[in-house]
C-alpha cells in the first residue's frame, strides 16, 4: 500500500493506495493544510496525548509498511528511499510513485484541489468524498490505473 497525501490550499486528507488493484482508501477527517504530512499520517505529534486512533498509520497490520516519501522517514510504519536500496526496489518504488501522482491528477481534474475552497470545511469535505467516489467509480469501470 502507499499512503499520500492529497492538500488543497485549505485541506489535507490521506489516500492509502493499493499497489496490487486499483482501489484506494480515504482516511483521516480531512485536516488544515498546514498539519505536516508526518502529523497527518501518525494522528498527531509524538507528544501528543490524545492522538487520531483512525490515522493511517494505526490500520496498518504490524510488520507491515507503507511506501512514503521522506516526510515519513521517521515513522516506523513507513518506508522511504534510501541510497542502498536495490535497482529492483527503486524500479517498484518510481512506478508506485508513478501510480499515485495518476491517481492524484484524477483529482485534480475537478479543480477542488488547485483552486482555493472558500466555502468552508464541511462542505470542502463533502465535495472531496464526492470527487473520491467519482474517481473510484471511473477506475472500477474501464479507466484503472496501470499496474506497479
Amino acid at each position: 500500500m502507499m499512503g499520500q497525501d492529497l492538500v488543497s490550499s485549505e485541506h489535507c486528507c490521506f489516500l492509502e493506495l493499493q499497489y496490487n488493484d486499483s482501489s484506494f482508501s480515504k482516511f483521516n477527517n480531512t485536516f488544515k493544510a498546514s498539519a505536516s504530512e508526518s502529523k497527518v499520517f501518525n494522528g498527531g505529534r509524538k507528544k501528543d496525548k490524545d492522538k487520531d486512533p483512525n490515522a493511517l498509520a494505526n490500520k496498518i497490520p504490524e510488520g507491515k509498511k507503507v511506501l512514503g516519501d521522506s516526510a515519513l522517514r521517521s515513522s516506523k510504519k513507513a518506508s522511504t528511499r534510501k541510497t542502498g536500496n536495490s535497482h529492483k526496489m527503486k524500479h517498484f518504488r518510481s512506478r508506485a510513485q508513478g501510480r499515485q501522482e495518476t491517481l492524484f491528477k484524477r483529482f485534480k481534474t475537478f479543480g477542488i484541489l488547485e483552486q482555493r475552497f472558500r466555502h468552508g470545511y464541511e462542505l470542502h469535505k463533502m465535495v472531496l468524498d464526492a470527487v473520491a467516489v467519482i474517481v473510484q467509480y471511473d477506475m472500477e469501470n474501464g479507466h484503472p490505473l496501470f499496474d506497479v
